[in-house]
């Protein structure tokens, strides 16, 4: 199915109509296709089409792919971006009510002190 995708730039509208159609999220300005990925490009005004083999930048079109190299769009297939878990600080109930009821009976004391 990927390898019929032209690989072409595409206006931004016809791109967030897209996404919008399939349910996709852009993030930093990619839309996340698998195969294929619709990259921003500079104006924001279109998205270029990136494949592993080809992309639809000027830069690849009219000097990398001459020389047999990639532009910097086709590296986004080099590695996944690893997607960060979220941290959670989470207290165990039983620990943090002992907490607060150590820090009441502390205050507690300490007005009965004073």
């Amino acid at each position: 199915m990927h390898d019929q995708i032209q690989v072409i730039t595409r206006p931004r509208k016809e791109v967030e109509a897209l996404a919008q159609h399939l349910q996709l999220d852009f993030e930093d300005g990619i839309l996340d296709m698998g195969e294929v990925k619709l990259v921003l490009n500079k104006k924001q005004d279109a998205y270029y089409t990136v494949k592993r083999e080809a992309c639809s930048c000027p830069d690849y079109l009219y000097r990398q792919s001459a020389k047999g190299e990639r532009c910097k769009h086709m590296a986004l297939f080099d590695s996944p971006k690893p997607r960060e878990e979220p941290k959670l600080n989470i207290i165990p109930l039983r620990e943090s009510i002992w907490e607060a009821e150590a820090q009441d009976n502390a205050r507690s004391r300490a007005r009965g002190v004073a």
